[in-house]
């Protein structure tokens, strides 16, 4: 493959396709042993279990289940099974102290001593019947409980993003040069049978090319001033004016508008584009749809975490309206926030139209240098 450094300052090894970065000389199996622990146990195991989750997204129809998480969120069986395929991996890994999913809501005691694992097993699985690009969102802490901790605790980030083809992002926040890597992850050349387990010990890795390292401190930053804007949970607007001046602003100022209602890619994308913003904000509490009431949805511990790592680690920022995300301590396990990703100009803007009603203000005032 040939090394070149497009606009994103983003190292790509080229070769036929996919057609923005493909095909690298350098392999995840190969890259393995440079990875920090206990990121380079456990991801062979996660690995193999994140290809054949994506085997069966392309194969198995999801059905709603009669059960529901213990937060209440209908299941499906793609959930079931996605949660399932994941908790057997972490397991045989004998890495994991505790591991807890947006489905099995309990700190899970798995036995290692390495870290303790946070993940949401299927993200945006309300969104599979229409074929949308959907998740898997991974956070890993040192060992031990997950109260008391703070989002900048969390040791690793690994989100599966499976769309036309399957990405995987890894993030790695701490040590000299923190990174995301993005690796274009290929099926098991020998799916195992639907609805079970790998075995253990698991298949080799499958190929998974090298697409591009994001570096936090790349100069140029990986982010810019992109006009690309993702605007989740827009009913918030109607309740807070701070958030209907940010969304009037980038529709005045021609931003791109991609939002599709999965957080992966539509927080995925403004690194593969080199800028941006996702925001979220809410109002009300959980369960409380009326009023002009838009609760949070998205949850601290499993979602937003590690995709904070992930945007921090590719020079992007992350705020829940207040101030740094990460920088938060963490709460119980259905804790849910607000949150803004992106270029730091557009996450500046955020917070300053949008944080003081997030915090209880009555009023937010214009920006001040936008």
């Amino acid at each position: 493959g040939k090394l070149i450094t497009p606009r994103q300052n983003c190292l790509f090894l080229m070769s036929a396709a996919p057609p923005e970065a493909t095909a690298s000389t350098e392999n995840l199996a190969d890259i393995l042993p440079t990875l920090p622990e206990p990121l380079s146990s456990l991801l062979p195991h996660l690995v193999p279990a994140l290809a054949h989750l994506s085997h069966l997204l392309q194969t198995e129809l999801p059905t709603t289940t009669a059960s529901s998480n213990t937060f209440g969120d209908t299941q499906l069986s793609l959930d079931l099974l996605a949660d399932k395929l994941i908790f057997a991996a972490l397991k045989s890994s004998h890495a994991v102290h505790f591991a807890s999913s947006e489905e099995t809501a309990a700190q899970v005691d798995l036995g290692g001593e390495a870290c303790s694992v946070a993940f949401d097993p299927l993200d945006g699985s309300s969104i599979i019947p229409q074929n949308f690009a959907v998740g898997t969102i991974i956070a890993i802490f040192p060992p031990g409980p997950f109260s008391d901790r703070r989002g900048d605790d969390i040791i690793a980030a690994i989100v599966a993003s499976y769309g036309p083809r399957t990405e995987l992002f890894i993030a790695i926040p701490h040590g000299p040069n923190p990174r995301c890597l993005r690796f274009l992850l290929t099926a098991n050349p020998t799916p195992p049978p639907p609805r079970t387990p790998l075995p253990s010990p698991p298949p080799p890795i499958p190929q998974a090319p090298l697409l591009a390292t994001y570096f936090r401190n790349a100069s140029p930053p990986t982010f810019s001033n992109l006009k690309l804007f993702a605007p989740a949970n827009l009913r918030a607007a109607t309740a807070l004016p701070g958030y209907s001046r940010f969304v009037n602003h980038c529709i005045s100022n021609r931003f791109t508008l991609r939002y599709s209602g999965g957080l992966v890619p539509d927080v995925l994308q403004l690194l593969v584009k080199g800028g941006g913003v996702y925001s979220s904000p809410a109002t009300g509490v959980s369960g409380d749809a009326g009023g002009g009431a838009a609760p949070a949805k998205l949850r601290v511990l499993y979602e937003l975490v590690a995709m904070a790592c992930v945007v921090e680690c590719a020079g992007g920022e992350a705020s829940d309206g207040a101030g740094r995300f990460l920088a938060r301590k963490l709460g119980d396990l259905d804790e849910r926030s607000p949150v803004c990703y992106g270029s730091p100009e557009w996450v500046s803007m955020y917070d300053e139209m949008v944080g003081p009603m997030l915090a209880g203000e009555a009023e937010a005032g214009e920006p001040s240098s936008f």
